[in-house]
């Protein structure tokens, strides 16, 4: 008797369990449509979120909304993961695949764009700002526009991963084309600068003065009157350093460079022919004003450089400053 009791009882527990699994499998399906459903709400949401001809402009998603978003579908897929193999599991899966995760990944991607070019941007204002300072005496503006290019073709993958050309577009407007712009503003100043120190670092005179000779050259294309004049000094200063590098070396003869007009420039020798003989040379091209020029004159075999440049203020005042650059 005790044995039949206890085989109706397992059988009982057996139908129940049976029951139970029915309806458990029912409620699952049905809660999971009804999370893929509520998923589908916030991804709609945010898919205008990320949508420059919605929003007109480019800023960072609802966050909030975005985390909703994927907590919202890691909960759905959870729940469709659950449930036996069907036409109607299927479909819940594809909901969430090209209702929930398509923007999900969209919106993940724009955020990723956003903050690539805020550190674009960050570098930009940097160098812009240090190229408003005018002060180039150092490495900074050579190390931020290096540093500039090297984010632009880092982050600039991310702008491009972005979703709808309205949108790409924006954010390439607002990120890459002004960080360019500050680039391509800074590449002839940062080129003197490149050259000047190649100049400085020469290993013999002539290799100095043709870094010089190229550094003069783009010099003339800075087209900015402010860099110009802070470049031009940088000129006249690496100039004077090497006068400075050239008088430990035994072959070096002083004269004193002198002019006589915009053409004509008077070169006094000391020990090089007769102590004190003066000798006038026409330049090939006149002075003008605050651009420095590179000129070659020669005395009893030997070849000389130097640089010369006119400057002329407002009170009428003028002077001639020149530089050694190179003896042979």
């Amino acid at each position: 008797m005790k044995k039949a009791l206890l085989s109706l009882l397992s059988f009982a527990i057996v139908l129940a369990l049976f029951a139970g699994g029915n309806s458990a499998s029912a409620a699952t399906y049905t809660e999971a449509e009804k999370l893929v459903k509520t998923a589908e709400g916030y991804a709609g949401a945010l898919k205008w979120e990320i949508s420059y001809e919605t929003t007109k402009t480019i800023k960072y998603p609802n966050m909030k909304l975005y985390n909703q978003t994927k907590d919202a579908l890691q909960k759905a897929q959870s729940a469709v993961n659950t449930l036996s193999s069907g036409t109607k599991k299927t479909a819940l899966q594809t909901r969430l695949n090209n209702n929930v995760k398509l923007h999900l990944t969209r919106a993940a991607a724009y955020i990723d764009a956003i903050t690539a070019g805020e550190k674009i941007k960050a570098v930009q204002i940097e160098l812009k700002n240090n190229l408003n300072d005018g002060y180039f005496g150092d490495d900074t503006t050579e190390e931020l526009y290096h540093s500039l290019s090297f984010e632009i073709r880092k982050q600039a993958i991310l702008l491009y991963r972005v979703y709808g050309k309205s949108t790409r577009d924006a954010i390439l407007a607002k990120y890459k084309a002004p960080a360019e712009k500050v680039k391509n503003e800074a590449s002839i100043p940062v080129t003197v600068l490149m050259l000047l120190d190649d100049a400085t670092a020469a290993d013999t005179s002539a290799e100095s003065t043709e870094a010089l000779s190229s550094a003069i050259d783009w010099l003339y294309q800075v087209d900015n009157d402010f860099y110009y004049e802070s470049l031009y000094y940088e000129v006249l200063s690496t100039s004077f350093t090497i006068e400075e590098m050239l008088y430990d070396n035994p072959n070096y003869n002083v004269y004193t460079i002198e002019m006589i007009d915009n053409n004509t420039i008077s070169v006094m020798f000391d020990n090089t022919t007769a102590e004190g003989e003066v000798v006038e040379y026409e330049l090939e091209d006149p002075l003008v004003d605050f651009e420095p020029q590179l000129i070659t004159f020669e005395n009893a075999g030997r070849t000389f450089t130097a640089l010369v440049s006119l400057e002329s203020y407002e009170d009428g005042d003028s002077s001639m400053v020149w530089a050694v650059t190179d003896i042979q």
